[in-house]
């Protein structure tokens, strides 16, 4: 009796391994891949470069138009701020001559309110410890006050001595206040000129 299966025959038959490729196919096709991803590289070798390339030739040019905007803004800045500052000496320079000369003229007019004692301490006789300094700023103011009244002043110097004592005071005192004004005009004006010669530096450097 035959007792073999022909079912398990078709099944080996079917699930038998298909035959190896031969070496030299597979040979061939690690060869294209190779040569695909060698391919590839190369490509992302040659972008890179190009984009570098590209970069480089941009940088210099960018910065050197940075640096010159950026010198540009500097120097700009420089002349606002050295004009402002010559504009704010300006006017402090006429502000401080402005009150000086108001200053002057409310002495000169104190002055000629005060002819009797002016001329005594003009001519000498306002009594001990009264006297006229020729560097005083209001000498000539005073002189040319007591010439017009003469020698009344020393007889009337004995009667108000001590509005002789005040007047001659208040004439030191201004003056010491008139070698302040100047003082004060003489520095502003100097720093006027180094200010002034820091705008036109700052407008040569633009």
């Amino acid at each position: 009796m035959n007792t073999s299966h022909p079912v398990s025959s078709s099944r080996s038959s079917a699930t038998a391994v298909p035959p190896p490729l031969p070496v030299a196919n597979r040979l061939v096709q690690w060869s294209a891949i190779s040569a695909a991803v060698i391919f590839s590289l190369a490509l992302f070798s040659v972008a890179g470069a190009l984009m570098k390339n590209g970069e480089r030739g941009k940088t210099p040019t960018t910065t050197a138009q940075s640096e010159t905007d950026v010198r540009r803004r500097v120097a700009a800045s420089r002349y606002e701020t050295a004009q402002s500052e010559a504009a704010a000496l300006r006017r402090e320079l006429i502000a401080v001559e402005g009150e000086k000369e108001r200053f002057e003229a409310s002495v000169k007019d104190y002055l000629l309110d005060h002819k009797m004692a002016v001329a005594a301490i003009a001519a000498g006789v306002g009594g001990a410890g009264v006297a006229l300094d020729d560097k005083n700023e209001f000498s000539d103011d005073a002189k040319a006050v007591a010439g017009t009244v003469a020698f009344l002043g020393a007889l009337w110097a004995i009667a108000n001595h001590e509005e002789v004592i005040d007047v001659a005071d208040r004439m030191t005192k201004a003056s010491a206040m008139m070698d302040d004004f100047n003082a004060r005009i003489s520095k502003l004006k100097r720093r006027l000129a180094t200010a002034e010669s820091s705008v036109a530096d700052a407008r040569n450097s633009l």
